[in-house]
């Protein structure tokens, strides 16, 4: 149960036009992890001498290609979305809909292709002339908006650009200037020529001008210009006068709006029509495009294709006799007993399996180390509560975990596993929160004079921290032994007696020996005393003769990191601190008027749930480092890869039986 699920490696060897019946059978199922064997005979002259690596069929690049029609199709309708509120956000969060599955027919690659070119044509037929309309719009919109800011700017003057195409001995230069540097322009425009007229307008930080100068000067007038930091407009896109244009396009722009919300509607029409026919259908292509592209990770001959794929001991005989019927028995397969290179399945009891997520965050234990996600689903939540104790603490982490548990949890593993991970966080702070008679901070002694009939005195945060200290090290120390015995158990089984005895054997004699003396001193039995010195002594032998003297400064670091386990105290304190800072302000804000009353409400409310909402999330990180960083350190290998199943995903569709 501690070790990952045992894995069984199959070499499967099919006539060719078997293949793809043995594929979709087991990519149905999902219990194998097919390997790339294509790398190996790249590699290896030998293999190539005997066959080639394998290649996706011929239908893989039109699967893709219809597969990437439909999800733009699919991306094209979400401009019809109405916009969605935090309401309907949350709504999504609490309720969120649940696909229907529609029963399909098991058809084959050509036949699905040959389906989604149908579909695809149709819908295509509704949709190109109107994405095409909105491409034209969009564009005209752009350039509207361009020349309706352009036309802003230079309102203030009374030209008719379309006027000045027809110029043919005057150059007109329209743009924007710093201030600052607008005098200076005045001043040594003089020193090019007499013959230009130039009027400005604008504020104290830049000026619009407009130059009408004499053409054989223009070149000599728009360096100047450049050199001062002059910005050109490009007025040839200008047709009359700039208040014209303001209105003119605005009221275009009001036609494109209209037009627009008129397509929309058409794509919302499309859309309500058509929507789940193409969900429907990419699911399809995506799982044809699976099952077409796998094929290059095998290798083959001219009649024969070899696979190689991992699975569970456990389904084994459920594998082959699906691959046996697939081929009708027109196959040789293998299996050998799972290696170190064996991909991880975690194998774990019900309660403890919401708690893999957050191994595999760290790291899925090798094939060969035991998997300690049934401790962290015993210890995590009990740390957790420790850390964040508080029955209003707890209680929101509570209805937190309840709410992705009833809702994206219905439609997500993951946050399904959240949820229940967060529904024990918060029963274990709620309980820790009656014992310690943490609810909102002090407030039932503060305000009503009366306290939980729960709680125990001895674990008050702030009178008896000292007794929280003790609690905190004594569970902290045990975990550490835990890791140490799990490691040395893990390592003698491998037949690794020597990395046992001096990595975990030796501090567990270290630990052994520290206590033996404390109980000897304590009960002022000298025998005991001397027998822990002459353990201890033995066992930072061992240490030292491992790593040499360094080995000393080594109990040092065990030793910071059983101290480590002081921030559960830490935390347990600090909540009820910020709670009872909460409750000082709204004492403080108290009063006669109905004014103060709503301060004291605002304060009460917001502060706790801030200091809530901060302390459930610290008591989280902190609860999860203890684990990673202290727990890990003394037996936990990890750099395991993951078991990934080739499975088809089937969320809108179900294959009729």
């Amino acid at each position: 149960m501690l070790l990952p699920a045992r894995m069984r490696k199959l070499y499967i060897i099919t006539l060719k036009e078997y293949a793809k019946p043995m594929i979709r059978a087991l990519h149905e199922e999902g219990i194998v992890q097919i390997e790339d064997v294509s790398e190996r005979i790249e590699r290896d002259v030998q293999w190539r001498r005997i066959m080639k690596a394998g290649e996706a069929t011929p239908e893989a690049s039109k699967v893709s290609s219809l597969l990437m029609r439909v999800s733009g199709i699919l991306d094209f309708f979400k401009i019809a979305e109405p916009k969605r509120g935090m309401m309907d956000t949350l709504k999504n969060i609490i309720n969120p809909p649940i696909p229907k599955k529609r029963e399909v027919k098991d058809l084959s690659t050509r036949g699905i292709i040959s389906k989604a070119e149908k579909v695809l044509n149709e819908v295509e037929s509704k949709t190109k002339n109107i994405e095409k309309k909105l491409d034209e719009l969009d564009s005209e919109e752009d350039e509207l908006k361009d020349v309706l800011s352009l036309s802003k700017m230079l309102i203030d003057f009374d030209v008719d650009f379309s006027e000045i195409s027809r110029f043919k001995h005057v150059s007109v230069i329209v743009g924007k200037l710093p201030a600052e540097n607008f005098e200076r322009f005045k001043k040594e425009i003089k020193d090019i020529t007499e013959e230009v007229v130039f009027s400005a307008t604008g504020n104290e930080k830049e000026k619009i001008i407009f130059v009408i100068v004499n053409k054989n000067y223009h070149n000599d007038v728009f360096r100047l210009l450049r050199k001062l930091e002059f910005e050109k407009f490009d007025i040839e896109k200008l047709e009359g006068k700039p208040k014209e244009i303001v209105k003119e396009v605005n009221e275009r722009l009001k036609e494109i709006k209209k037009e627009k919300k008129e397509l929309i509607s058409k794509i919302r029409e499309i859309k309500r029509e058509w929507e789940n026919d193409l969900l429907v259908l990419r699911e399809l292509l995506e799982i044809e495009k699976e099952r077409n592209e796998i094929f290059s990770n095998f290798g083959e001959t001219s009649n024969t294709v070899l696979m190689e794929a991992w699975v569970p001991k456990k389904k084994l005989n459920k594998a082959m006799k699906i691959i046996q019927d697939a081929t009708d028995n027109h196959c040789v397969i293998e299996h050998s007993k799972g290696s170190k290179d064996a991909p991880i399945l975690l194998d774990n009891p019900s309660f403890a399996k919401p708690f893999e997520p957050l191994l595999k965050i760290y790291s899925p234990p090798n094939y060969h180390e035991y998997d300690p996600t049934i401790f962290m689903a015993i210890i995590f939540p009990f740390f957790y509560g420790f850390c964040a104790s508080g029955v209003f603490t707890g209680a929101l982490v509570l209805l937190t975990g309840y709410i992705l548990y009833r809702g994206l949890g219905k439609v997500n593993k993951t946050m399904k596993d959240f949820g229940i991970i967060l529904i024990v966080c918060g029963v274990w702070a709620l309980v820790w929160g009656l014992l310690t008679g943490e609810f909102f901070g002090d407030f039932l002694p503060r305000f009503l004079h009366m306290e939980l009939p729960t709680v125990m005195h001895n674990l008050e945060p702030l009178k008896n921290p000292q007794n929280l200290l003790i609690l905190a090290l004594g569970v902290g120390l045990a975990q550490l032994i835990l890791g140490l015995v799990t490691g040395a158990v893990n390592n003698i089984k491998r037949g690794k007696w020597k990395i046992a005895l001096f990595d975990q054997i030796s501090w567990l004699l270290l630990i052994i020996a520290a206590g033996i003396v404390y109980l000897g001193i304590s009960m002022k039995f000298s025998l005991a005393m001397y027998s822990g010195i002459g353990l201890f002594v033995i066992a930072l032998g061992l240490i030292v003769y491992e790593v040499g003297l360094i080995g000393l400064m080594e109990t040092f670091t065990f030793l910071g990191r059983w101290l480590s386990y002081s921030r559960l105290t830490a935390l347990c304190i600090a909540g009820s601190s910020c709670g009872m800072a909460v409750n000082i302000l709204v004492q403080m804000s108290q009063g006669p008027t109905i004014f103060n009353y709503i301060i004291m409400a605002l304060i009460f409310v917001s502060g706790h749930l801030a200091f809530a909402m901060l302390h459930a999330l610290v008591s989280f990180i902190h609860s999860l480092r203890l684990h990673y960083v202290e727990f890990f350190e003394q037996f936990y290998e990890g750099e395991g890869r993951e078991f990934i199943p080739f499975s088809a995903k089937r969320i809108f569709t179900k294959l009729k039986k």
